[in-house]
């Protein structure tokens, strides 16, 4: 056993994605273009197996038609979590935003109980997202059935209108909720710290004190704004440190430099330059 003297703990366990094998009407065990959000972000990563172009799972072609169900694990009191995950809107809004800019031609639908923008800028994100096309329908799919082509109809009540409609989706991805890290409990009770009903840790106040935990010397990061967090705690935590604080600068390359090798690596991104910062990073050296 290793013991450290520490003046401050920071604690950040991360978070685990919802299974959506135990809510299987999806169709996320028999269909293979039913995909999680997680492996979504995967396929349009510029790092990811297919360098960032969208491909269904069946036949590798574009889709022409896809589908987002909101809200998967999350806000239900009979399967996963009743809780809010908070970030899984924003996430599907700027997944519309990414698609929408490579393939503008492409039919997006949003299956949803409620958009929860709250954040700063979200509803300008939200009504963006509105203005290219995207289709925002209040309901979330009761079915989902596969054609005899490898795409999927899904059945929704959509609560506008109060008519059950189908809709045909070359692929359909999930938004999955976010529960804690199965370690949580346990650091819980090494460190004394307070959970939520939901299992996360809990702050000493969310409006004043929301960097803080109950336990002194012990600090609490959201993995929902974990840039912001972070970098709240380091503030705080060298304003009553003594000493020096070091920060590295993050490495930062002209794009005109080496633009002929991120275009060659990552033909999907049809960027004129390096401007995501995975690809700058990749670029260095």
């Amino acid at each position: 056993m290793i013991h450290e003297k520490a003046g401050t703990i920071v604690v950040a366990t991360g978070l685990e994605p919802y299974d959506p094998r135990a809510m299987d009407e999806y169709g996320y065990t028999r269909f293979e273009n039913v995909v999680t959000s997680v492996e979504f972000e995967r396929l349009v990563n510029a790092g990811g197996p297919t360098r960032g172009e969208l491909v269904r799972p069946t036949d590798r072609t574009l889709p022409k038609e896809i589908g987002f169900v909101q809200c998967v694990g999350s806000r239900s009191r009979r399967r996963g979590g009743e809780h809010c995950s908070n970030i899984c809107c924003m996430n599907t809004i700027k997944s519309t935003l990414i698609l929408k800019e490579h393939y503008p031609d492409m039919d997006i639908k949003v299956f949803y109980m409620d958009i929860r923008a709250f954040g700063k800028g979200f509803e300008a994100l939200y009504n963006r997202s509105h203005k290219l096309g995207v289709k925002y329908l209040r309901g979330l799919p009761g079915s989902v059935e596969e054609l005899s082509n490898g795409s999927l109809r899904v059945a929704v009540e959509n609560m506008a209108t109060a008519r059950v409609e189908f809709h045909d989706l070359g692929m359909l991805v999930l938004a999955l909720g976010l529960n804690s890290a199965r370690c949580t409990q346990q650091l819980q009770e090494i460190l004394g710290l307070q959970l939520t009903p939901d299992g996360f840790y809990l702050e000493a106040h969310p409006k004043l004190l929301p960097l803080q935990c109950h336990h002194r010397g012990c600090q609490e990061k959201n993995s929902g704004h974990c840039q912001h967090g972070g970098l709240c705690r380091v503030r705080h935590l060298r304003g009553r440190m003594p000493g020096r604080c070091y920060c590295p600068e993050p490495f930062h390359r002209r794009p005109d430099q080496r633009p002929d090798r991120c275009h060659a690596r990552y033909p999907a991104c049809r960027k004129d330059c390096c401007v995501c910062l995975q690809l700058v990073l990749l670029c260095r050296g």
